[in-house]
């Protein structure tokens, strides 16, 4: 069995999934409240490989949809659906558990685990424009989490000259 550095390991990680960009774990009560969330800021034009949602501490027992959309600045363009609300609920969520962008068609439903460290897999998206700025961002709807702590995980490949992605948090 081979037993590759873990330096080798994250060279092949960003060659197969892209460069990886977190947010910090952010206060659900806070940022699943029924409103506009933006978690990543985009530079360009890039393809989104991954992008989800993941409990950190347990969440509070209120039955939270969620969306991942796009939203560009320069040019101006408006907020974009990349999915439709999560087809489960984000319910007492407990660490591990995820809500996953699956991409392909846009405005497909997130999909929400069914129990933690279980994902579905992503089709790549393509979103922003050459020498645009724009954001991705989240909507939860239903009703608002009371607790715990969820961080946001994107990777992506750029692809326009420059483009880059930075955490909002």
């Amino acid at each position: 069995m081979k037993n590759y550095s873990q330096s080798t390991q994250d060279l092949v990680s960003d060659v197969r999934n892209g460069i990886e960009v977190e947010t910090t774990a952010m206060a659900n009560a806070t940022y699943m409240a029924q409103t506009q969330q933006e978690i990543f800021n985009v530079f360009g034009r890039i393809k989104v490989n991954i992008l989800y949602g993941e409990a950190v501490t347990d969440g509070s027992a209120n039955a939270t949809t969620l969306k991942f959309n796009f939203t560009s600045t320069t040019p101006v363009i408006a907020v974009a659906n990349m999915t439709a609300a999560s087809v489960g609920v984000w319910t007492s969520a407990v660490p591990g558990t995820r809500v996953v962008c699956l991409g392909g068609a846009v405005a497909t439903a997130a999909l929400v685990d069914a129990g933690p460290g279980i994902s579905g897999a992503m089709t790549p998206m393509i979103i922003g424009t050459v020498g645009g700025i724009g954001t991705i961002g989240i909507l939860t709807a239903a009703a608002s989490q009371a607790s715990g702590t969820t961080k946001f995980v994107i990777d992506y490949v750029p692809l326009s000259d420059g483009a880059y992605v930075t955490a909002a948090h």
